[in-house]
């Protein structure tokens, strides 16, 4: 079932998949091809901040919920439109999914994908999960919202 906040999701994250360990080197190391895309429902200011020694004005802090989530089929567009994966929509992050993962973002109309209108850039997850934990409030939270998730983007100027 989907997340209250599913009809307002309005960032688009590519996280690639950590590689698996190898049981041994002699195979060669493997590298990370596959993806998820992840849904999120984003808040964060309503304006980026004045440039200042200390602040980049180009960076965004945001805040929300994830709606969904789907592995990237190989050799396909991240930001193909949305009816042309297969989602999971419980809101919960994909296993595998940890704090300080960083990939690509897009901050805008989801339903016009593949035309951008709105704004790309690196993504890095800085916090994912509630603030309640897993049990009591926070599982019946995380099953109405979704997972919560804070995401740095650094957009181009």
């Amino acid at each position: 079932m989907p997340t209250d906040f599913a009809p307002y999701a309005n960032l688009r994250l590519l996280i690639p998949q950590p590689a698996v360990a190898p049981a041994n080197f002699r195979s060669g190391v493997p590298t990370s091809t596959a993806s998820w895309i992840l849904h999120v429902f984003a808040k964060g200011p309503t304006t980026i901040g004045q440039a200042t020694p200390s602040v980049d004005p180009r960076t965004r802090t945001l805040e929300g919920y994830i709606t969904a989530w789907a592995s990237r089929p190989a050799n396909t567009s991240w930001l193909q439109p949305t009816s042309a994966l297969t989602w999971d929509t419980t809101g919960l992050a994909p296993a595998g999914l940890l704090t300080g993962a960083s990939g690509r973002g897009f901050l805008g109309v989801l339903e016009s994908l593949p035309t951008v209108q709105g704004q790309q850039g690196e993504a890095t997850i800085t916090s994912l999960g509630g603030a309640f934990g897993p049990g009591g409030i926070g599982a019946e939270l995380r099953a109405q919202l979704g997972d919560a998730i804070t995401v740095e983007l650094q957009v181009a100027a």
